[in-house]
């Protein structure tokens, strides 16, 4: 029987988990947007330091918004005039305030041409 060599680099790179597979910590709130067409989700929130920080995100298939240990703020959206836009909250510090969630996830769906408002407040 013969014995293979394998690097050490190698064995790490087939460790690595694949690009996007990677989850931000806890104290990250990511909302996710699944959409078709022009729709937009902006958040206006305060950093740790106090800072008020914008993050957008719009026209697009699917995207995500970061918002690094957020202490409070508000987001908008809008959906497309003739798409649906689902936006799910997700991060085990914060509170689910989207206005009518499902019943296992922070997820809502909001129909075409709709749009509105929620907040960012972390859990007690």
């Amino acid at each position: 029987m013969k014995w293979l060599s394998v690097s050490p680099l190698l064995m790490l790179l087939a460790a690595a988990p694949a690009y996007g597979q990677w989850e931000p910590p806890n104290e990250v709130l990511q909302i996710r947007v699944s959409a078709k067409g022009d729709w937009a989700v902006r958040c206006e929130w305060q950093d740790a330091k106090g800072k008020t920080v914008t993050s957008e995100a719009r026209k697009g298939d699917r995207d995500r918004l970061h918002l690094s240990e957020p202490r409070a703020g508000i987001c908008t959206y809008r959906s497309a005039p003739d798409k649906p836009i689902t936006i799910l909250l997700k991060s085990p510090l914060y509170r689910c305030t989207l206005p009518a969630r499902e019943k296992k996830m922070c997820r809502q769906t909001f129909a075409a041409g709709s749009s509105g408002q929620f907040e960012i407040r972390k859990r007690d």
